[in-house]
């Protein structure tokens, strides 16, 4: 068995490169592993997500349209006067500084946008990351009751986690239920705030994270029986729902068996499970760029959709669950 201090030390050199999702997938489940156990390296990631959201705070610097033109105009104007009047010798020292200037600017125009795809990389990593806590949540919960995954409420048309059957037994930290990108800077405060309640804001604190992330409850793997499924007024957790020609079944451990032709043949479950979506970002809400969304697998992985990919990330979907959630 690996030495805890050693793991740590193999580890944290890698954290900075996780925060910005530069590692291997191989590298990121080894990490993922870790921080399950090693709670000075779970401090160590969350510092590096705090610095990458500082950063994220600071306006982007693009250099005025037009100036690299000016800049050359001038250098022109430098030349010629410099040609014609050798003597004055500050016009050479202001054309060698306009020149200087250019350059600056011409990197500036090169590096800027990989700073950008950078710092979006890493915000795609951050909210990646947890939907990851909010799989192992599931799977604690499943474990307790007979596999089967916990309720989802609807508000506002919007699926989303049923707080109150996992909070604060299950999440203890309500900062995975919030995007670290979402436009709403005080959304996470105003949640805290909201569940340190005695009782909590239960409805309130759905609106919240109804406009980060959606819970789809059914294994669904395309949106063929979705607005059939949206119908329902009280989804009932655990309920397997009959539509003629077809069985919509509640997510539970194992459901992947229930949706493949060879039950004895583990590479086809393992497959089934890897497509089956439980959570996502709200499409109508995603700050990402590309527009796009990070989706959470039955299997734990979580991927990257770019809209009109696949389901959900789909303009229906999108449409369908309509954006922000009102608070009340």
């Amino acid at each position: 068995m690996t030495d805890p201090s050693t793991e740590c030390r193999a580890v944290q050199p890698l954290l900075r490169g996780h925060a910005l999702g530069l590692l291997s997938e191989q590298e990121v489940r080894r990490i993922d592993a870790h921080m399950a156990s090693c709670a000075a390296c779970r401090a160590a990631l969350e510092a590096e997500h705090a610095a990458l959201t500082v950063l994220d705070a600071l306006p982007d610097a693009l250099p005025p349209a037009g100036l690299a033109d000016r800049t050359l105009r001038s250098i022109r104007t430098a030349e010629a006067e410099e040609q014609a009047r050798p003597r004055f010798t500050f016009r050479r020292r202001f054309a060698e500084w306009a020149v200087v200037c250019c350059v600056l600017v011409t990197v500036a125009a090169i590096f800027l946008p990989a700073l950008a795809r950078s710092r979006e990389a890493a915000r795609r990593s951050s909210c990646q990351n947890n939907l990851k806590q909010l799989g192992l949540v599931l799977k604690m919960y499943a474990n307790d009751n007979g596999g089967c995954y916990p309720p989802l409420v609807s508000v506002d048309g919007v699926w989303t986690l049923d707080l109150r059957a996992v909070y604060p037994e299950y999440l203890t930290d309500p900062a995975v239920l919030f995007c670290p990108t979402s436009p709403k800077s005080n959304g996470l405060k105003t949640l805290k705030d909201v569940l340190a309640q005695n009782p909590p804001d239960w409805d309130r604190a759905q609106r919240l994270v109804a406009s980060q992330y959606v819970y789809l409850g059914w294994a669904l793997r395309d949106e063929k029986y979705f607005q059939r499924l949206l119908a329902l007024p009280h989804p009932t957790p655990g309920e397997n729902l009959n539509f003629g020609d077809n069985t919509i079944y509640w997510l539970r451990d194992g459901v992947e068996l229930k949706l493949v032709e060879d039950k004895n043949n583990p590479a086809e479950a393992a497959k089934e499970q890897s497509l089956i979506p439980v959570m996502c970002d709200n499409p109508s809400t995603s700050p990402h760029t590309p527009k796009g969304i990070n989706v959470l697998y039955l299997d734990g992985h979580v991927e990257f959709l770019r809209m009109g990919s696949l389901f959900p990330a789909l303009p229906s979907v999108e449409k369908q669950f309509g954006g922000l959630p009102s608070e009340k």
